[in-house]
């Protein structure tokens, strides 16, 4: 059974940091680990034995307890989408579907049949990214498992053949597109609640903004062996669900 663990630990410093995701990361079973903002270990496997894990923390570290233990569903492991759903979930990627623009490409809004929505990202095409970088890109973002941020539900690569010009003709040329699907929030982003006017949002809710996109980015920064960057975060980026403000990582940029 696949699950996600919280342990709360007491580290000291960025020794001890390291230490303790050395420590439970060897253990039978683990997938991912990451260290979240307020000493929490978070360990994502298939059959981890949690006592064997919380007992290494405490014989390394005398404070170590589990904070939770929550089942993740089979489903919600991100899938490999058709072309053809996303063209069909997408209206054929019409222009009434686009909600977002960034540096690295349109996201549209997907509707899928069951009426579940789903943010589809069509990466811009960039000489030299090659499956090798999308993999790792997609690898990466798959790690990312935090209530801060946005899941990615999936991805699809697809060839097609397009009409270009070449040395003043036209040629019929193979294209790779690439795609990275993320879950939708209804809330919408911070920047529609942002303007010249005196900010609508009371001191609240803006404080569990700062603390929710804070604890996003310690998330990516530090919960990894390599730190992931999101190099374009602003008010667009950031996204609501049932008051819960979450930065979007899977289609940054």
């Amino acid at each position: 059974m696949r699950q996600k663990i919280v342990v709360k630990v007491e580290l000291k410093d960025g020794r001890e940091k390291s230490k303790a995701l050395a420590a439970v990361a060897v253990l039978p079973g683990v997938e991912s680990i990451s260290l979240e903002i307020h000493g929490n270990i978070m360990v994502i496997g298939d059959g981890v034995d949690i006592h064997h894990a919380v007992g290494k923390l405490r014989g390394l570290f005398g404070n170590a307890f589990l904070r939770s233990v929550e089942e993740i569903k089979k489903d919600d492991s991100p899938y490999e989408f058709t072309f053809g759903h996303l063209n069909h979930i997408t209206n054929n990627f019409s222009e009434e579907r686009i909600i977002g623009r960034g540096r690295r490409g349109l996201v549209y809004k997907g509707v899928q049949d069951n009426g579940e929505y789903v943010a589809v990202k069509k990466l811009n095409l960039m000489p030299g990214l090659d499956d090798e970088e999308f993999k790792n890109e997609f690898d990466n973002l798959k790690m990312v498992q935090h209530e801060n941020t946005i899941r990615l539900v999936g991805y699809c690569h697809h060839t097609a053949q397009v009409l270009a010009e070449h040395n003043g003709k036209h040629v019929s040329a193979r294209v790779k597109e690439r795609y990275l699907c993320s879950e939708y929030l209804q809330g919408g982003s911070l920047d529609k609640h942002l303007s010249n006017e005196p900010c609508a949002l009371v001191w609240h809710t803006c404080y569990k903004i700062i603390k929710g996109l804070c604890e996003g980015l310690h998330y990516l920064h530090k919960g990894f062996k390599y730190p992931i960057c999101h190099l374009e975060l602003n008010p667009t980026k950031v996204e609501e669900q049932e008051y819960t403000w979450r930065q979007n990582t899977s289609v940054n940029g």
